[in-house]
């Protein structure tokens, strides 16, 4: 699947590193697409949402569809910690998605 993973999942990272980073990759269940939800804690426990503003895999505008829906379907609203990142801010924005994540834990910074 090379092209496409480079230049869509790692849209912010040098296409050498996304090179080498799609090559260590194993497969995704498409199952986990398709299958319905047994317990969606979503909507029982308080939700933080990390919003990848330049992904490219999942547009942010698909995200902010989703964070809709999520509180539509919870009555919660989601906290949004928003980061100037592709699509996984892990490998392009490790201090920013650490930061967002602390945050989400309560941590005062």
């Amino acid at each position: 699947m090379h092209g496409y993973s480079e230049a869509i999942t790692f849209s912010d990272v040098p296409y050498e590193e996304a090179f080498k980073i799609v090559e260590l990759m194993s497969d995704h269940s498409a199952l986990a697409f398709n299958v319905p939800l047994t317990h969606p804690g979503y909507r029982f426990h308080p939700v933080s949402y990390i919003l990848c503003e330049k992904d490219k895999c999942i547009p942010p505008e698909v995200q902010r569809d989703l964070i809709s829906l999520l509180e539509e379907e919870s009555k919660i609203k989601p906290v949004i910690y928003k980061l100037d990142s592709g699509h996984c801010p892990n490998v392009s924005a490790v201090e920013s998605l650490a930061e967002a994540i602390r945050k989400a834990a309560g941590e005062q910074l």
